[in-house]
């Protein structure tokens, strides 16, 4: 019942932040907070703020976040830098440096990220989450970015349309489809996976064919070694009537040098076990 109120007032807090010029926030979640702004917005990373500028309006307004998903825990968010939406006149608004036709989303990698499984519970799955129905037209604006370029260290001012700080989180590891824009699910969420990885994995699995080529040896006591340069590995067998019973398994058995060989003096010097006449191993090159 409490759950189904939030949401209500949820739902209710920003059916008046659709418009231009407007800026509210929900905190009704107990895992993350997020702000919606819409207008003329200018990123001001000196002062760690997004300037709502409104000519018609002079009241001062002013809403902070801490753009990361795990809001219960106080220790943690207070390692998270803050970051203030805050409506200006004018006047008083950042010349703008660069201008954007599309939304920013906001969200911070500090915290627990660097853990695999929180980069995917705070920050990868909200990420989706929140700003997939967006179709790829988005800045993403980062803070606390690790070793690289952040939202603090960008000095230029960059100008948006809309400005989402913070990210949804639906649960622990979820995708809740009756509550995403567009009812998408984790499945969802794993097929964009596959096509983010797709070329690369079908690149590596070509050389994994090319490179890793199993070899068949058959060693015998008296006549020694001979090979299958493309087998699949049979395992272990013993007495088999004669190697030309496989020769149909994968192409010719002919007797190898190389590997095959130095297998057979290994037998030969009580490496590999002698109770059985024939002995079947499998071979990467």
């Amino acid at each position: 019942m409490a759950l189904g109120l939030r949401r209500f007032l949820a739902i209710l807090l920003l059916s008046f932040c659709v418009g231009n010029d407007s800026l509210c926030c929900d905190r009704t979640s107990e895992r993350a907070d997020i702000c919606f702004a819409r207008g003329d917005l200018r990123m001001h990373s000196a002062s760690a703020s997004f300037q709502l500028v409104s000519a018609g309006n002079s009241t001062a307004e002013e809403e902070r976040i801490r753009p990361y998903t795990r809001k219960w825990e106080a220790n943690v968010m207070a390692t998270i830098d803050e970051v203030r939406l805050r409506r200006v006149v004018p006047g008083d608004a950042a010349r703008c440096d660069v201008r954007h036709d599309v939304p920013a989303v906001l969200f911070s990698t500090g915290g627990y990220t660097g853990n695999v499984y929180h980069e995917f519970n705070d920050g990868i799955l909200p990420l989706f989450v929140t700003a997939h129905h967006l179709r790829r037209r988005v800045v993403l604006v980062i803070l606390e970015y690790h070793d690289w370029s952040d939202y603090t260290a960008n000095r230029r001012v960059h100008c948006f349309p809309e400005v989402i700080a913070g990210l949804r989180i639906h649960g622990e590891l979820t995708v809740d489809p009756a509550r995403t824009p567009e009812g998408k699910s984790i499945g969802d969420f794993r097929r964009l996976l596959d096509d983010a990885y797709r070329g690369r994995i079908e690149f590596l699995e070509r050389l994994e064919r090319r490179a890793a080529r199993k070899r068949l040896c058959l060693h015998h006591r008296r006549r020694g070694a001979v090979c299958d340069r493309d087998s699949v590995e049979l395992g272990l067998e013993s007495n088999p009537p004669s190697a030309s019973l496989y020769r149909g398994l994968r192409g010719e058995i002919s007797v190898r040098d190389g590997a095959c060989n130095r297998s057979w003096r290994a037998w030969q010097d009580g490496e590999i076990s002698s109770s059985t006449p024939f002995h079947f191993l499998a071979f990467y090159f």
